[in-house]
């Protein structure tokens, strides 16, 4: 996976710029479109993609109860504000997904971590 300059990218996407995908030559490892003035097709001739997929995948899930507060990054933030305006993205369905994937790829050593210890003078 290429690595994402997050500061770039949440700034363009504060100064209202089309975002694509970071080329090999891209100064901040984000490139900076200009807006372009032919319109685009039908909402329905337009092709899903795989991130659009997931992001419906996810919106889809009845599961998920997202009543906590988690704390992240400001800059990662902005880029999960702008997926929620532009793309109707669930963010905490988002995270609760993220945090998901990620219990399920390491629950062994999870187990591990948060296993109580044995106190010698309390376990007779």
């Amino acid at each position: 996976m290429e690595k994402i300059d997050i500061k770039a990218l949440a700034r363009a996407l504060k100064e209202g710029h089309d975002v694509s995908a970071p080329g090999p030559n891209s100064e901040k490892n984000v490139e900076i479109k200009q807006p372009k003035q032919k319109r685009l097709p039908k909402k329905s001739t337009i092709h899903a993609t795989r991130i659009e997929e997931l992001m419906s995948t996810i919106n889809n899930r009845d599961d998920f109860n997202s009543n906590g507060c988690v704390y992240i990054d400001t800059d990662l933030h902005e880029v999960l504000r702008h997926l929620k305006l532009r793309k109707k993205l669930k963010v905490g369905y988002l995270v609760s997904w993220l945090i998901e994937q990620f219990i399920l790829e390491h629950h062994e050593d999870i187990a591990t971590l948060i296993k109580p210890k044995g106190n010698r003078f309390m376990d007779k």
